[in-house]
């Protein structure tokens, strides 16, 4: 009672209870002790550290603060605050301990409490580092603590080390300093980035710039992320990051000019854009491009003499070199004869100039122009070849000139005697591939596309033998009198060849020992398999409308549009021979006792075959060849085994020829309808278009025959310029000789 009475009583003097105890304990009011516990090395300390040291953008910042309270009182009342430079946001929730009845509110940042003599309180902030332009800048914090029972608020000012951020470390493309660089090429754009954080890095922009702007191919990264686009907006994950991105080299005015490329990286966190130092690729290449004439400056020339112009076209890039344009341009302007191309262009064809042709990568393509000399000048030729394209500032031109045209030899060509036509009769040319069976000769059917060392000499420009051993081109005469050579196409040898097509989309090949169909889409410098689900080899193939037909050993398949091949389900068993022509194909299926022949007037299509309900008569069972002609009577002919050609008529089969009824191999027909047949053991014969009585064509000039060959197969041209037929033996000769 008394105490408390004291206790009011110094109160109301305005004195504290603990005071008035030093007093009385200590004997005087300024004892140095006394001074130091309230303003001397006792006083309260706060402690603020953070980690890591050094701060990562989208990485995690924790400021740790210690308080002790070294005093005897507690300290009441206490607020702390924390203030940042450039102000992050909190991640989480503040955490704190050694605080009596405290609280901290993450969205204001404010602590409070009341701090326990003798003890200390700790107190963790986790921020995210993040915030526009943060990258390169320190984060200055200021700590705060205040109480009632201090005189003076605590601050503690402390900072971090500069943030970092990601970083573009490197750039470079597939093309060394002394590599040369052609239009058709890719160009392989590679670059590196480092992102030092422990977590992924969102929101990130990243961009490679090309210049000229070339046409972007595709772009892959390393680890997987999702980019298909410059600019591309992108997570990065912690460490090393590879972005490559492909183009194709083609661009208006590109030859003759570097390639500049360099990266840029962009993000809210950094102060600018990052962007790697511009680098350069070589001077795009010009392509080579040459002209060989038969007349040179120094020949004598005459009227009716010819001027053979070849234009060579190198590509030596990865890819195709699309969009060219060939002309020539003569003085005096002279009549094209013939214009004729090797495998290595397409989109040109029989005049010049020919416009947005292609050349196939790593060839060279060759057009040659003959010309018919018929214009007296007493003066040189001259004559200008010219590669135009865009990637080219102006065309290329290359020039000549033969010498004058003599004038004293104007009657000269008029009386000279035309060189012989070495394939009136039959020719046996060498064997493709030395006693490996000729089971289909492949023929170019355009009247135009003719090639020989004279016009009294030319044949189909294209002519290629179907073997046990792979597919043979027959290459052109070097010289009058002269025939071609084989040779072997690239990676077939190991293809039992049964047949070989030309369509709109490329060459189709079936063979004996495969299930799969064999493609070609750049004149069969390369293939690619196609495969036919189930089975075990191919017979035949036809283009009918929007469809690839072939006839394999598990069924009948068709290819669409898009490249997928199905099996017709209507027919159960094997299917020897296919036919088509325009919305019309035919197709024989193989029967136990009795062949069986579908139709389809729908080009082809799935679903919709069906079997006609003409058969063979007795006694012919099976079937060995078909040929449709469409538009002609009869349409559909039938090769019969042992009993010689048949006709679709109605809905009958009626013989179509007289004799001879032996098995039929190959049939073929020109453009007058006249029927030309294959026997195996009785050689080639020729048939009216009506059919009836034939005569047989396999005598040779000296009256040998082709003895005791088996004919496997027949093809022709019936074009006036280069017409032919030719023959294929199972013992691995070929014939050829004139339409007769």
């Amino acid at each position: 009672m008394i105490l408390n009475q004291s206790r009011t009583l110094f109160a109301s003097l305005g004195l504290s209870f603990a005071f008035v105890l030093a007093l009385l304990f200590f004997g005087g009011w300024g004892n140095p002790h006394h001074v130091a516990a309230v303003q001397g090395h006792d006083r309260p300390s706060p402690m603020v550290s953070h980690s890591p040291a050094v701060p990562v953008v989208g990485d995690e910042l924790v400021l740790t603060l210690t308080i002790s309270n070294p005093l005897v009182t507690d300290l009441n009342n206490i607020t702390i605050t924390q203030i940042l430079t450039p102000d992050l946001g909190i991640t989480s929730r503040i955490t704190y301990s050694g605080l009596v009845d405290g609280s901290c509110h993450a969205e204001t940042w404010l602590c409070s409490g009341t701090l326990i003599s003798q003890t200390s309180a700790i107190i963790t902030a986790t921020y995210l580092v993040s915030g526009t332009g943060v990258v390169g800048m320190p984060i200055s914090y200021t700590t705060s603590i205040t109480s009632t029972d201090l005189e003076h608020a605590l601050a503690v000012d402390a900072a971090t080390a500069a943030v970092v951020g990601p970083n573009l470390s490197s750039i470079g493309v597939n093309y060394g300093p002394g590599d040369p660089i052609y239009v058709g090429d890719t160009l392989v754009v590679t670059m590196t980035l480092e992102h030092p954080g422990d977590n992924a890095l969102s929101a990130v922009e990243l961009a490679t710039v090309v210049t000229p702007t070339l046409e972007l191919i595709s772009i892959t990264t390393t680890p997987a992320l999702t980019c298909s686009t410059w600019p591309c907006e992108l997570t990065l994950v912690s460490g090393t990051t590879t972005i490559t991105s492909s183009y194709r080299v083609d661009a208006p005015g590109l030859i003759g000019t570097p390639i500049s490329y360099t990266a840029h990286l962009s993000h809210t966190a950094l102060t600018e854009t990052l962007t790697t130092t511009s680098r350069q690729t070589n001077r795009v290449a010009r392509p080579e491009f040459r002209i060989s004439a038969n007349l040179q400056a120094n020949d004598p020339i005459a009227l009716g003499d010819r001027l053979v112009l070849t234009m060579q076209l190198a590509n030596p890039a990865q890819g195709p070199l699309t969009g060219i344009s060939l002309s020539q341009v003569l003085s005096p302007e002279l009549r094209l004869l013939d214009l004729e191309v090797n495998e290595a262009i397409t989109g040109c064809t029989t005049q010049l100039p020919c416009n947005n042709a292609t050349v196939m990568s790593n060839s060279t393509a060759l057009v040659t122009a003959t010309y018919f000399v018929d214009k007296l000048v007493d003066a040189p030729i001259t004559h200008s070849s010219i590669l135009s394209m865009s990637a080219l500032s102006e065309p290329i031109s290359v020039s000549g000139s033969t010498g004058l045209v003599d004038q004293a030899r104007i009657f000269l060509p008029l009386v000279r005697k035309p060189a012989p036509d070495i394939y009136a009769d039959w020719v046996s040319l060498e064997q493709p591939a030395a006693g490996a069976s000729v089971n289909f000769i492949y023929v170019n059917q355009a009247h135009d596309q003719c090639h020989g060392p004279v016009a009294e000499q030319q044949l189909p420009n294209t002519i290629l033998a179907a073997t046990n051993t792979g597919i043979y081109s027959l290459s052109e005469a070097s010289a009058i009198g002269e025939v071609g050579s084989w040779q072997q196409l690239t990676a077939t040898a190991t293809l039992s060849v049964s047949h070989i097509i030309s369509t709109t989309v490329g060459y189709f090949v079936s063979s004996f020992n495969e299930g799969s169909v064999w493609h070609s889409t750049d004149n069969g410098a390369t293939w690619n398999t196609e495969s036919l689900t189930d089975n075990q080899w191919v017979y035949w193939l036809a283009e009918a409308e929007g469809h690839i037909l072939a006839a394999g050993a598990n069924g009948l398949f068709i290819r669409t549009s898009d490249g997928t091949w199905i099996r017709e389900s209507a027919i159960d068993g094997s299917v020897f021979r296919v036919t088509a022509s325009g919305n019309t194909a035919y197709a024989a299926e193989i029967g136990a006792t009795k062949d069986v022949i579908w139709r389809s007037t729908s080009g082809g299509a799935i679903g919709s075959w069906e079997a006609i309900s003409a058969t063979l008569p007795e006694p012919v069972a099976f079937i060995q060849s078909l040929d449709l002609y469409s538009g002609d009577t009869p349409e559909l002919l039938v090769g019969t085994v042992d009993y010689g050609i048949y006709q679709l008529s109605g809905d009958e089969l009626i013989p179509f020829a007289i004799n001879p009824t032996l098995r039929v191999h190959g049939i073929w027909r020109d453009v007058q309808g006249r029927v030309y047949a294959s026997y195996r053991e009785n050689g080639i014969w020729s048939f009216p278009a009506e059919g009836g009585e034939g005569i047989p064509l396999h005598t040779q000039p000296d009256n040998a025959s082709f003895g005791d060959q088996w004919l496997y197969s027949i093809n022709g041209n019936a074009g006036s310029e280069c017409g032919i037929i030719m023959a294929g033996s199972r013992e691995g000769n070929v014939w050829l000789r004139r339409i007769p």
